[in-house]
């Protein structure tokens, strides 16, 4: 009986806890319209649902940006709740927000162009096995990271994607990696760890590495690829080498 009566008193803290958080804002996010749907409410938390692609947010004539519709709430929203079935992260979709941490499921394939830019207070990202592409300038002006790691399924990081990321101090890039774009890790001046799973070393576009410190940062690579690349273009310019240690 004692039980029972428990169960009863915690049911009605967890109802009671999910009534108490009204909706602020609400509407259709989608590329095909309602295909997705987000929802703020009073707990700080945004959701975004649905299936299929996020659209991008650009105006219809002649695709300049436009803000979301979220947007007045940037600096106030502190978590993000993306939705298995989300195909993507559109252009522009957070920009300057006041988010802490993103994690991004496994259904997101692509991270849009400026997705995250200048999210100022974003510390942690967890990113979904299914993402491919990390778009232009899509963490860039991201200063409070300082790790990041990208996963396996990513072939392709693009120009600037994490420039200006001034606190980064350690990225470790997946097994799959093909292109990173012009000026990709620019200007973290605080970058000290590199480490590359890709057995091939990736083709690097200039500026990759500007005004990283290559002379103090370490490079670390699977072993049977070292002389690889110490050979590579960009690549070769890190002083220190290093086997990745199992």
């Amino acid at each position: 009986m004692k039980k029972y009566i428990l169960f009863i008193l915690i049911s009605i803290t967890v109802t009671n806890n999910a009534v108490s958080q009204t909706i602020i804002a609400q509407g259709t996010c989608g590329a095909q319209g309602d295909n997705l749907t987000w929802v703020l409410t009073s707990d700080s938390v945004l959701t975004i649902s649905g299936v299929g692609e996020m659209k991008d947010f650009v105006s219809p004539f002649g695709g300049t940006p436009v803000n979301a519709q979220w947007y007045p709430y940037r600096q106030t929203t502190k978590t993000v709740i993306i939705k298995e079935g989300v195909t993507n992260i559109g252009y522009r979709a957070f920009v300057n927000s006041g988010l802490t941490s993103i994690i991004i499921p496994n259904s997101v394939t692509t991270i849009g162009v400026c997705a995250f830019l200048n999210s100022r207070n974003l510390k942690k990202i967890i990113f979904g096995n299914g993402v491919t592409t990390i778009r232009e300038s899509a963490f860039q002006g991201c200063s409070s990271l300082t790790t990041v790691t990208i996963p396996n399924s990513v072939a392709y990081i693009a120009d600037g994607a994490f420039h200006l990321c001034r606190n980064l101090t350690s990225v470790i890039i997946g097994n799959s990696v093909r292109t990173i774009g012009h000026g990709t890790f620019s200007s973290c001046r605080n970058l000290r760890s590199v480490t590359s799973h890709a057995l091939i070393p990736p083709v690097l576009k200039s500026r990759v590495f500007q005004e990283v410190n290559m002379r103090r940062a370490t490079l670390h690579v699977p072993k049977e690829s070292i002389d690889l690349y110490r050979q590579a273009e960009g690549w070769r310019n890190f002083r220190r080498i290093v086997a990745i240690e199992n």
